[in-house]
């Protein structure tokens, strides 16, 4: 699928540091640096995103979730590129089925050397967007951890609201941590 990104009012962003930011949408041929790309922005923040895994079934289906949310006409997965380099991710995807087709769920990942940049909240708006023009999109959901409060705090300065919790929801060498749950709605 192809997205007009400028009527969604997504565009190249000018960094502090004088460098930019081309944002695109991601292609077929991307898959495997994005996986490459997220399996480090996991390492980065310990936020498993939909496709994080390491042993072969986990990539694998990785892959294929991630080249059927390229085919999809209910997704937008962008990519944004300093020097050709993936600095961020972003994917929104209208759920499947016809009880669920009005909600998505979005993904967010920016590589930690450029965080507090203003790059997520770029791509915030071209996510949000999509949905607001999206025919079927009502409601943007996510998950996100209790301890990054600096990604809850965009969130909300998008109008996301927390709508639960999922006690304990990420693990890792017996330390716990909250996953918040959080909507928008959009039309």
């Amino acid at each position: 699928m192809s997205t007009d990104l400028i009527a969604l009012g997504i565009k190249d962003k000018r960094l502090s540091n004088g460098q930019t930011m081309a944002i695109r949408e991601a292609e077929l041929g991307d898959v495997s640096v994005i996986i490459d790309y997220l399996a480090s922005a996991q390492a980065d923040n310990g936020d498993p995103l939909f496709c994080a895994g390491s042993d072969a079934r986990s990539l694998e289906q990785a892959r294929m979730g991630l080249e059927n949310a390229v085919r999809d006409d209910g997704a937008l997965m962008l990519l944004g590129l300093v020097e050709d380099k993936i600095i961020a991710f972003a994917l929104i995807r209208a759920l499947p089925g016809d009880l669920t087709n009005h909600n998505s769920t979005i993904s967010l990942a920016v590589s930690k050397s450029y965080w507090n940049k203003g790059i997520g909240g770029a791509m915030m708006r071209g996510m949000i967007m999509f949905a607001r023009l999206h025919p079927d999109i009502k409601t943007i959901h996510l998950g996100v951890r209790a301890d990054n409060a600096g990604l809850i705090t965009l969130y909300q300065i998008y109008g996301f609201h927390q709508v639960g919790v999922h006690k304990n929801y990420y693990g890792e060498d017996g330390s716990y941590c909250d996953r918040i749950l959080m909507d928008l709605q959009v039309n």
